[in-house]
């Protein structure tokens, strides 16, 4: 009877300890997508010449500085869209594929960046920016990490910690409007849908 006990003492606190980490592990995904805002003191500011023009389009040489003035994105490597340069800063390649990106301080290709129609990317809101994929759409944080897998055929930018997004889109003739859906889902920063009523 008290080896019974023993063991069943033994098995609920294993199964107690077990829950704890699965509930922590499960905290730690929902705080890694849900994450704070910390100050950059190394802001890179974009450059422009006013006066040249880029021999690759109608648009002047652009490029990046940091703090101390040093040149850290040369002119004419990109058409740099972004005022500053945080964690990433978003350009366009100027050569072949035109395609907008955001890139990491060392050059590399964090995402592949959502045209607003208007020659430029759609900016990130409430810490999310949208970002694409083979045709799908996602998002990543502010960090250009990509937290929302591209999985839907449209998306609209977050707004009030919700985003729209659907899989059976069409094109709207609204031009304040890029998509139209009868099935849109509203999911929170860290890809999970809710209720449109929810708080």
């Amino acid at each position: 009877m008290k080896q019974t006990f023993k063991i069943s003492i033994k098995l609920f606190v294993i199964a107690l300890f077990v829950s704890s980490c699965d509930t922590n592990t499960k905290k730690g995904e929902v705080n890694n997508c849900m994450e704070s805002f910390p100050v950059v003191n190394d802001k890179w500011t974009l450059v422009i010449d006013e006066d040249s023009e880029s021999e690759f389009g109608p648009f002047p040489k652009s490029g990046y500085i940091n703090l101390k003035g040093d040149t850290t994105i040369p002119l004419d490597t990109y058409r740099c869209l972004s005022d500053t340069f945080e964690y990433f800063g978003l350009v366009e390649e100027i050569r072949g594929s035109r395609k907008m990106f955001g890139i990491d301080k060392t050059g590399k290709k964090l995402f592949e960046a959502v045209h607003d129609g208007e020659g430029f990317a759609i900016k990130e809101y409430e810490g999310r920016i949208m970002v694409q994929k083979n045709g799908k759409f996602g998002f990543a944080n502010h960090k250009g990490e990509i937290v929302i897998q591209p999985k839907y055929t449209c998306a609209e930018s977050f707004y009030k910690g919700r985003a729209r997004v659907s899989n059976k889109c069409r094109r709207s003739k609204d031009e304040h409007y890029m998509w139209e859906s009868d099935n849109w889902i509203y999911i929170d920063k860290c890809g999970n849908e809710v209720s449109l009523e929810k708080k």
